[in-house]
């Protein structure tokens, strides 16, 4: 495969991204919901106008929006002791297996320790569990249990960091 420019950015960085973000996040996660896209787009277009904590990040490929990740708190409803998390890790299928779903994992860990989080948490949200926890457990993310997503649907706890 040739060589590939990906390059990672907070949201903040690339304010233009913002509504992509939303767009992305609202058709994985939110579309069956009961969730207006609305508030979604909101949620992205101020992290966008921020450099404060939650914060996102956009992947670009060859200059071309590829994927997205969060840092942020709460979360996952069923389990408020446990702070911060990644969310919102998506790649776009045709950029997918190229490096920039870790990329975005590393931004989100460099943020949380820079933040002075030691620990981040993850779930496994929607389909491809097996498979995504394949991924994270290669990239040394370790099995905390089981819990409730917001969904009421049972999921599994990761987390990353000392």
């Amino acid at each position: 495969m040739e060589d590939r420019d990906i390059k990672i950015f907070s949201l903040n960085e690339r304010p233009g991204s913002a509504e992509k973000l939303a767009d992305w996040t609202y058709g994985e996660w939110y579309s069956e919901r009961n969730i207006p896209y609305a508030a979604v787009r909101k949620m992205f277009m101020e992290r966008a106008r921020s450099e404060r904590f939650p914060v996102s990040f956009v992947a670009f490929l060859d200059g071309e929006p590829a994927g997205m990740a969060t840092l942020k708190n709460d979360e996952l409803w069923s389990r408020p002791d446990l702070n911060p998390w990644l969310s919102t890790l998506y790649v776009e299928p045709a950029f997918r297996r190229m490096g920039i779903g870790s990329g975005l994992v590393g931004a989100v860990l460099i943020k949380a320790g820079e933040i002075g989080f030691g620990k981040v948490y993850l779930f496994l949200g929607g389909s491809g569990g097996e498979s995504l926890a394949a991924f994270y457990e290669k990239r040394g993310w370790i099995f905390c249990g089981g819990a409730i997503d917001n969904d009421g649907r049972g999921t599994r706890v990761y987390s990353h960091g000392s």
